[in-house]
């Protein structure tokens, strides 16, 4: 089981570099939240905090499909393939999330 950290860590890389999770959370605001409670946006704090659980939740759900070493080395080699190529600070965030496993971390990879 990844731990807490790694998959909320997970998640907000995925909402930073992900295209299809970047463009959900932009497109999932709800505009009228913002025209009722203000433009300084102060009021959407917790849903948004709410929407971001949801968001982790699903992405434990599948970073469950990755269980033990091997898991762990086929989620890195995945997310290399798919993010690695973006930017130096990109692949430096994937390091930073797999050096937050306490068990099975991918050493030869990184």
């Amino acid at each position: 089981t990844l731990s807490l950290r790694f998959v909320t860590y997970f998640s907000r890389f995925m909402l930073t570099y992900d295209t299809s999770s970047v463009n959900w959370w932009r497109d999932s605001v709800d505009t009228s939240d913002v025209l009722f409670k203000g433009a300084n946006g102060k009021g959407l704090l917790q849903p948004r905090l709410d929407q971001f659980a949801r968001f982790a939740a699903s992405a434990e759900v599948g970073l469950a499909r990755y269980p033990g070493q091997d898991g762990t080395e086929a989620l890195l080699e995945l997310m290399l393939r798919r993010y690695g190529d973006i930017s130096k600070e990109c692949l430096k965030q994937i390091c930073f999330l797999f050096a937050l496993l306490d068990d099975c971390q991918p050493t030869k990879q990184l």
